[in-house]
């Protein structure tokens, strides 16, 4: 019986969170996009925590032996020794990449500026600022450069020793969960001062314990989730403007098996690029073209080769079906599949055809031997490929077996 829920629900405090990314327990997918936020978007998030706003749940998926993506330790962490992950982040990538370089890795953190040109920005708090409760948050925590000194108007904030942090009262956020150090270092600095301590009291309970007790709710995927299931969650869940498509999820699936799909598609791509007809073939078609080659010769199989009773698979190229393309079936038919594409290519020369533009649906182009010039004439003429493009390319690839040179 198959488990009514493939997800949990539950809360992490920030500060494990941080400590299970700088240890590697948790780590991204292969597939995920490095992504930089801007400063504002920086300081906004600094805000939220600061006044114990939601800043939105995380979602992760739990590692298996038997769906696999290939990790990478989130941007920022250089541990020498990570442990093997058992959770990888799929929605939150940004948020928590954020919070790990501000709060956790003692350098300076990566932003884009206005030119989408990286920059290295230190962040602090202004204590007397953060303090007043007349005073705007987003006034309160001020972004320097890394040689932590802000220029503002004519005057120049200088935080690039801890005296002169002490001296202007500017709270280097990097220092939240390590605010025992900076706070005896400021004592002594102040001799004691009670004034000075009390400001510094104040800042701990009212603004500092709201990071160390801070929770993100995060959604935990199973590890009984297919991998169809996985690349669906992560389209509906991302917002960072960049696509995922199988083609990532196979990548990512195969480099744990140690074996690069994009290696062997970039060099695949530049010798399929030599033919200008074939210049629009992407890797998603050219897997689709790997899937179903496969497929029918599992069926050609079973035909001539088992019982009749054994029922026939079915022979589709929708995502769930192509995630199911082990990486044995991808490199025992991936050379005929390519040949088919350039005997395709040069059959098209031989027709007058040149232009990408004047094919049907790319996957029809990976033919073996050379059809007959009526079949792919009347392919273009009855046109009626965007619609069901899918199940036509299943239809044509056990309608015209000959064309694959099966008998």
């Amino acid at each position: 019986m198959k488990p009514i829920s493939t997800f949990d629900l539950t809360k992490y405090p920030l500060i494990d969170l941080l400590k299970d990314i700088h240890t590697g327990r948790i780590q991204l997918p292969d597939f995920q996009r490095d992504w930089v936020w801007n400063d504002s978007q920086v300081c906004r998030l600094l805000q939220s925590i600061s006044c114990a706003y939601p800043i939105g749940a995380v979602m992760m998926l739990q590692q298996n032996e038997n769906i696999q993506f290939k990790p990478r330790l989130v941007d920022g962490v250089t541990t020498a020794k990570p442990q093997t992950p058992n959770l990888l982040i799929l929605d939150g990538q940004q948020r928590l990449t954020t919070l790990y370089s501000v709060l956790m890795s003692q350098a300076a953190v990566t932003i884009a500026d206005k030119k989408k040109q990286p920059q290295r920005r230190w962040y602090y708090l202004d204590i007397v600022k953060i303090l007043d409760p007349t005073c705007d948050r987003s006034e309160a925590i001020l972004s320097f450069p890394e040689n932590k000194q802000l220029r503002t108007g004519r005057d120049t904030l200088d935080c690039s020793t801890p005296e002169q942090e002490y001296q202007s009262l500017l709270f280097p956020v990097s220092q939240i969960f390590f605010f025992s150090q900076w706070r005896s270092a400021y004592s002594r600095y102040w001799h004691y001062d009670s004034e000075k301590l009390a400001i510094l009291d104040r800042l701990e309970l009212e603004v500092l314990k709201r990071f160390e007790h801070y929770q993100i709710p995060a959604i935990q995927l199973r590890d009984s989730l297919p991998k169809d299931a996985v690349c669906q969650v992560f389209e509906e869940t991302n917002t960072s403007g960049c696509d995922l498509n199988y083609f990532d999820l196979m990548s990512s699936s195969y480099c744990a098996a140690d074996f690069s799909l994009r290696d062997d598609w970039k060099q695949r791509e530049a010798q399929l690029q030599t033919f200008k007809v074939l210049s629009h073939v992407r890797n998603t078609d050219f897997v689709q073209a790997v899937a179903l080659v496969a497929g029918y010769a599992r069926r050609h199989h079973i035909l001539n080769h088992v019982s009749h009773n054994e029922p026939l698979p079915s022979l589709n190229c929708n995502r769930a079906d192509i995630l199911k393309l082990s990486k044995n079936d991808y490199t025992r038919w991936v050379d005929p599949v390519m040949k088919g594409f350039q005997n395709a290519a040069r059959f098209l020369r031989s027709q007058k055809i040149f232009a990408p533009q004047d094919l049907p649906y790319p996957i029809q182009q990976n033919i073996r031997g050379t059809p007959p010039p009526r079949n792919r004439w009347g392919r273009k003429a009855g046109e009626l490929m965007p619609f069901l493009l899918r199940r036509r390319c299943a239809n044509d690839a056990a309608e015209t077996h000959n064309l694959l040179g099966y008998t």
